[in-house]
């Protein structure tokens, strides 16, 4: 083999070797597109923390709330839709005082889309230990079926002898 040709051999070999850097380069550089997590990302840079459900545009989100009470009734709470808006559930709390008798009871939350949510909650005599509360965190919020249409969270009476229940929705419009 001559020089000549061991020289384009080695400049073959460089250019494998760059391009091959190349790609491993472009495959660890960050994606512009990927959902961020509180914290830092692989840059150092602090980056903003907020939830927006997949498929989110980004568009300022209007933090939304419903609490309601009563004794051995059914009660809800509505995270009223709005125009040209689409509504969120977040979040759901639930909490008695107990009942004469222990019993189990469904509570709903409609509105959503893909249907209607079924919860079971478990009320105790009347305040046992096994009353209290249940608090239940979407990991991802919860569409609404369509832009403005409510989302209900409704909790039916928990029985003979209650005197004080409470449901709380929390959620966003965008």
């Amino acid at each position: 083999m001559t020089k000549r040709t061991s020289l384009v051999w080695d400049i073959i070999i460089l250019a494998d070797v760059l391009v091959l850097l190349a790609l491993v380069g472009a495959t660890l550089a960050q994606d512009p597109t990927a959902i961020k997590v509180q914290g830092a990302d692989t840059s150092g840079i602090l980056v903003r923390s907020q939830i927006y459900p997949p498929g989110a545009t980004g568009t300022a989100q209007t933090q939304i709330t419903s609490s309601s009470t009563g004794a051995n009734s059914a009660i809800t709470a509505t995270l009223n839709g709005v125009a040209g808006k689409t509504t969120y559930i977040s979040s759901v709390i639930i909490s008695g005082n107990g009942a004469t008798a222990s019993s189990g009871i469904t509570v709903t939350i409609t509105g959503t889309i893909g249907g209607t949510l079924n919860i079971i909650y478990v009320t105790g005599t009347l305040n046992t230990a096994g009353d209290g509360l249940e608090t239940i965190t979407f990991p991802y919020p919860v569409a609404a079926s369509a832009p403005n249409t409510s989302i209900v969270v409704s909790v039916p009476a928990m029985g003979a002898g209650n005197t004080l229940a409470a449901v709380t929705a929390t959620g966003f419009q965008q």
